[in-house]
């Protein structure tokens, strides 16, 4: 009996949360930080990698003309 009454609770904590992870400001919200966060990561990528193909650059002189083809945002 002590079980099924636990499972309950949890059943009915669950579709609350469920209630409000689903309400549409909730939503709202979410969406807007997420656009935030992933153009933030974005930037944070595109930096990284253009500073890692840098390096490469003046690492290997000859492979020079390569890295310089995928190098993008420098």
């Amino acid at each position: 009996m002590e079980k099924r009454k636990f499972r309950k609770i949890q059943k009915f904590g669950n579709s609350k949360t469920q209630k409000f992870k689903n309400s549409k400001i909730r939503k709202f919200q979410n969406s807007e930080i997420q656009k935030f966060r992933n153009s933030e990561i974005q930037k944070f990528k595109i930096q990284k990698n253009s500073e890692i193909q840098i390096r490469e650059i003046k690492k290997h002189g000859q492979n020079m003309g390569i890295q310089e083809s995928r190098r993008t945002d420098i």
